[in-house]
């Protein structure tokens, strides 16, 4: 959080999803790579739900990059 009455000069992942900030070198406006570091993944609706045997992913630096993850949480039915 900032100080009162300045603007914070930081951002994160939130920021960019909320703000619709994509990275113009990117496909996705919310991705990182596969284990292998060479095809981008689409992490905006992530679940377990669409990927039920999860995965390894390469989230490099945010600040140079933009890559983030987006984890969608499902209620489960008693929590409903």
């Amino acid at each position: 959080m900032s100080s009162w009455d300045s603007n914070s000069q930081g951002w994160n992942g939130w920021d960019r999803w909320r703000l619709g900030w994509k990275n113009l070198s990117k496909q996705y406006l919310v991705s990182g790579y596969n284990s292998q570091n060479n095809a981008e993944t689409d992490f905006e609706n992530y679940s377990l739900s669409n990927n039920p045997n999860g995965g390894e992913y390469v989230l490099r630096d945010f600040n140079s990059t933009g890559d983030a993850i987006r984890i969608k949480h499902i209620l489960s039915r008693a929590a409903q």
